[in-house]
């Protein structure tokens, strides 16, 4: 038992290093080089599998563009924790995750090459869950020394709405199979769907819930990458769905990538407007109200009568 506890110590503290994260964001890039190309280990690329598992949720290969985005993103995200990020606290558990969603990315890609639906589909909602830990752990606050650069934080949201799309069309896929294996009684599984899978109304619904996180994303924290992506994957499953005859998943497409690209506009407005108005209120202090804020206090937090001072 006692090795077992000492496993795990050592395995979550190189999760938790530089190191790890490093091994794991090169561990993604293999798994993703490999699918694409239908390498060892992956009997199908990925375009083979969306041709053979088309749902209502599927968009055009123009808009698969972000599928290479997330891995820019990720190399992007790896660079500026290795550089940036000291060793301990939120930056710790904030390299762990991201390594984690690496590593269950990497398994993901593997599971749906080997039309493994059902782990996929848990695999993928990990891996979203992950980069959820890792984004909310990013320190936004606007004005302060400490915020996370604005590529960081257009790094971790591209790949979070990539993972929750993914999600979503994990989702119909593994019910359109299940649905199939159940009405013929044996599992297929390297066979395409006799239809496109998943029911229009679900689609119909994811595509409501994936334009409620991105304008979540833009209200809570001006987050337009997130907006953008989710904006132009929608414009592309207007475009491949409306050329299956699916009008209602169309539609509905065609209404939320407006209200995303909608959100990206505002999005931006807003921190540009902060920006210039927290460019005017640094450039009406006076260089001595500056040297009274450091004068006014010591290192220990106590002020000039002795007291603490809340920090």
């Amino acid at each position: 038992r006692e090795a077992c506890w000492s496993q795990g110590r050592v395995g979550g503290s190189m999760m938790k290093s530089k190191k790890g994260l490093i091994l794991a964001c090169a561990a993604m890039l293999a798994a993703n080089a490999l699918a694409r190309l239908g390498g060892p280990g992956f009997p199908q690329n990925s375009v083979a599998l969306h041709l053979l598992n088309p749902t209502f949720l599927t968009p055009n290969r123009v808009a698969f563009f972000p599928l290479a985005a997330v891995c820019f993103s990720g190399v992007v995200a790896t660079a500026w924790e290795v550089r940036a990020s000291p060793p301990g606290g939120r930056s710790a558990r904030r390299r762990a995750c991201l390594a984690l969603a690496f590593l269950l990315n990497s398994l993901w890609l593997m599971a749906s090459a080997h039309e493994h639906h059902s782990s996929a589909l848990v695999l993928v909602s990990g891996q979203a869950l992950a980069l959820l830990r890792a984004y909310l752990d990013l320190d936004i606050r606007r004005g302060s020394v400490k915020s996370t650069p604005l590529f960081v934080r257009a790094a971790f949201g591209v790949s979070m709405a990539w993972a929750c799309i993914a999600v979503c069309i994990a989702t119909l896929v593994m019910s359109a199979n299940l649905d199939q294996f159940l009405s013929e009684g044996e599992e297929r599984p390297q066979q395409a769907l006799r239809s496109t899978g998943g029911q229009e109304e679900t689609a119909v619904k994811a595509v409501w819930v994936l334009t409620a996180l991105g304008s979540i994303a833009v209200v809570a924290r001006y987050d337009w990458p997130f907006a953008a992506t989710i904006a132009v994957v929608l414009e592309g499953v207007h475009h491949a769905q409306a050329a299956r005859g699916a009008d209602s998943a169309a539609a509905a497409a065609r209404k939320g990538a407006a209200i995303s690209f909608l959100g990206v506009a505002l999005a931006a407005h807003w921190a540009i407007r902060h920006t210039k108005a927290r460019k005017k209120t640094f450039s009406r202090r006076r260089p001595s109200d500056v040297e009274e804020d450091f004068d006014d206090h010591d290192p220990r937090g106590r002020d000039r009568s002795g007291s603490f001072v809340e920090q």
